[in-house]
């Protein structure tokens, strides 16, 4: 990391932050510079503006529609968007003409880096990053790195000559590290789940002869049971109950097959304690009683 941020005191209780010890070396907060790259045929490749700001605690920008898309970096403090709390290492981007709110924290107003940008492909390299209408908001796994791109942006001296194409491959490293922890986020979600899948199915199989619910297998897992139904709906294509059922039923009917044990017994054996019940699960999947499912085996 190139620098830090200094965070001073105001004597009305605020805070402002600073590039340096004694104050900021750019114009302080907020503060933007317009960049603008030109193609030979005159149009606009690209419109890049940047800053840093501090919140006061009072300030709401309601229903603004902007123009670019333009990310935020939280640094400290508390805020909300779009009603959402958000604070130190989150971000969030906001789209071209949509209508939202930002909000800050009336005790600890937040400080942020901003980067608006617009121009030719920015709508794929978006999209190509991770974002949508549901994924506004992020996290980074290493706050560091970011920050380390968002400094350059902001504090780094550039000659004149080289600073627009320095300036887009900034915003391009910023693109390449969303998309990279996007894809990482995802990956753990996925790893996660598939986790959560087979510890459930471990604790059902190990617990089919007792009186278990669903409710108990989420609570095993400490998530809760709608988030382990989308787990077996996506891993097993049914229900995590069905799953249960058809285990049930799986190890009743070889114990039908294979073993003269009462069928009572192995009613009680797979979880059922009432026979009514097993009965009539039987018969529903199996289209036979359990009695003529022996009988059809001998």
């Amino acid at each position: 990391m190139k620098s830090v941020l200094y965070i001073r005191e105001l004597p009305n209780g605020n805070r402002q932050i600073f590039d340096s010890p004694g104050g900021f070396r750019t114009p302080a907060g907020p503060y933007f510079d317009d960049i603008a790259m030109n193609r030979a045929d005159g149009g606009t490749l690209v419109s890049m503006k940047y800053g840093h700001e501090q919140s006061a605690p009072d300030r709401i920008i309601k229903d603004r529609l902007a123009k670019d898309y333009i990310f935020h970096y939280i640094l400290g403090g508390k805020g909300r968007y779009n009603g959402k709390e958000l604070t130190a290492n989150q971000g969030f981007l906001i789209f071209p003409d949509e209508i939202h709110t930002i909000e800050a924290d009336m005790e600890e107003p937040w400080y942020f880096l901003w980067l608006a940008i617009r121009g030719y492909n920015i709508d794929y390299l978006i999209k190509n990053a991770g974002f949508s209408s549901s994924r506004r908001i992020f996290q980074f796994g290493d706050a560091g790195r970011v920050f380390e791109i968002f400094n350059d942006v902001i504090y780094t001296p550039h000659p004149d000559a080289d600073m627009e194409m320095y300036m887009l491959s900034c915003f391009y490293r910023l693109i390449s590290y969303l998309k990279s922890e996007s894809r990482q986020i995802v990956q753990r979600g996925m790893m996660q789940s598939e986790s959560y899948h087979l510890q459930a199915k471990q604790f059902m199989q190990k617990n089919f002869a007792r009186d278990i619910s669903i409710a108990d297998v989420a609570d095993s897992l400490n998530i809760s049971r709608k988030y382990l139904t989308g787990i077996f709906n996506k891993y097993e294509e049914c229900s995590p109950q069905m799953y249960l059922t058809n285990l049930r039923l799986d190890i009743a009917s070889t114990l039908l097959r294979e073993t003269l044990a009462p069928i009572t017994e192995i009613a009680r054996l797979v979880g059922y304690s009432d026979y009514a019940h097993f009965y009539k699960i039987f018969k529903k999947h199996k289209n036979l009683s359990p009695s003529k499912y022996r009988e059809g085996c001998q």
